[in-house]
């Protein structure tokens, strides 16, 4: 009964220091950097997928504080890693378009829901373990994604800084209808 609770909590938490330690990546190094960081996340739920089966067999027998340390441990690096890779995207395409934030922010939200949604359905069809490798490969095509991006976008990582001033006249020029 504790599963879902350890599950969400450890994923939630771990994936906000994720997206907390992308802040200590700076402009100069992001290039170098944020590439490393996601392949290490696939790498991670790789082995993760891996060791996770034969783990839980070993600690059936355990008790539940074991259980749930167990279970904690192997969530949080998978959770950190995951928890970077919105953050280091965001800042990649803010970096090449500022105008797409919103958009982003927006299809993040549509398509968690919807992917919480098809993960539900595909593991009462399929089983747990092939929606895990389907997310796998979600999260493969998305590196592949910022790889490919990394490549055509400016090497700046950082959005331009916005005086009140200077935006507040840039609002203010713009035509209606690119609103």
């Amino acid at each position: 009964t504790y599963g879902l609770s350890v599950v969400l909590f450890s994923l939630l938490l771990s994936g906000g220091v994720g997206s907390w330690l992308t802040q200590r990546i700076g402009p100069n190094r992001f290039a170098q950097l944020a590439p490393r960081r996601l392949v290490l996340l696939l790498v991670v739920l790789v082995a993760t997928g891996w060791v996770t089966l034969p783990t839980v067999h070993l600690c059936t027998e355990q008790t539940t504080p074991v259980r749930i340390g167990v279970a904690v441990a192997l969530l949080c690096p998978a959770g950190i890693l995951m928890g970077m890779a919105f953050p280091l995207g965001m800042r990649q395409a803010v970096a090449h378009t500022r105008q797409l934030t919103p958009w982003l922010f927006g299809i993040n939200g549509a398509m968690s829901v919807c992917a919480s949604v098809l993960a539900a359905a595909i593991s009462l069809v399929h089983g747990i373990s092939a929606t895990f490798w389907l997310g796998v490969a979600a999260y493969a095509g998305a590196v592949l994604a910022f790889l490919a991006a990394g490549r055509r976008s400016p090497r700046r990582t950082q959005p331009p800084q916005c005086h009140e001033s200077s935006c507040h006249q840039q609002q203010h020029q713009r035509p209606l209808a690119a609103e």
